[in-house]
């Protein structure tokens, strides 16, 4: 059940990427930006009830932390005008 959560999760930020490559100009930080919020929106809606042994949350977790550095890398293209 877990891999299914995963697996949906993932299948959403893929089928969300090509969409937006198609739908707008962005940057490949941009990109991913959308495609880790969209994947969160979707593991959260899958199941927010069961945890899974721990590995919901982590899974949650980890994709906040890699939100956190995309968002701190579009900082730093912004900041020093890349």
């Amino acid at each position: 059940m877990r891999k299914s959560v995963c697996a949906a999760a993932a299948m959403g930020g893929i089928l969300l990427l090509a969409g937006l490559a198609v739908a707008q100009p962005q940057s490949p930080m941009d990109a991913t930006l959308s495609s880790l919020q969209q994947a969160r929106r979707i593991i959260l809606i899958a199941d927010q009830a069961k945890d899974y042994g721990g590995h919901f949350s982590r899974a949650t977790a980890m994709i906040d932390t890699a939100i956190k550095e995309v968002e701190l890398g579009i900082a730093y293209r912004i900041e020093h005008g890349g």
